[in-house]
């Protein structure tokens, strides 16, 4: 599905707030205040991989959860987000849309859990529009669209810090 994104203007905002609107009606906010939330991510060494065919989308989720001091990679496909979980042993967590083309991200959940030990340990949150997408058993969440950042930057940081805990075998 494709569509685009735009930054809403700060004349129907709080001048603290940056808001981005999506086709899609997906609200992306990003406020200020965030900016002081502890490094957890950095401290622990782990970054998240944003998995979405919508590029920008997935640039601009990328982009909130930096300025949160959630550091980032994105993934245009299942496919290349497999490759990229296999070049990189940092990756915490994957974020991933549920609707896209190919492999979906419950297939992409499905196998970046299969198997996995503690020592490897990655947690898989989803992003839907429909809650009837998302069967699948060991996700650490699912977020519905439209949703706020400061939510699934809440959802990504105790993510990272359960997969921390299991990779240094304190679970």
């Amino acid at each position: 599905m494709a569509g685009t994104i735009w930054r809403e203007g700060k004349s129907n905002m709080p001048p603290e707030t940056t808001c981005f609107r999506s086709q899609q009606n997906a609200y992306l906010t990003a406020k200020n205040s965030y900016r002081s939330q502890p490094k957890v991510a950095v401290a622990m060494g782990l970054r998240v991989l944003i998995v979405d065919d919508e590029t920008f989308l997935a640039e601009e989720i990328a982009a909130a959860l930096d300025f949160m001091c959630l550091p980032t990679i994105t993934a245009g496909s299942a496919r290349e987000a497999i490759s990229i979980l296999q070049a990189h042993a940092d990756i915490g967590v994957v974020v991933s849309d549920v609707r896209m083309p190919q492999a979906n991200g419950t297939d992409l959940a499905r196998h970046v859990l299969a198997g996995r030990d503690d020592s490897r340990a990655v947690d898989v949150i989803l992003m839907t529009g429909c809650s009837t997408d998302v069967d699948v058993t060991g996700i650490a969440g699912c977020i519905g669209k439209p949703f706020l950042v400061e939510d699934l930057a809440a959802m990504v940081g105790k993510s990272i810090e359960s997969v921390s805990l299991r990779r240094n075998g304190r679970t």
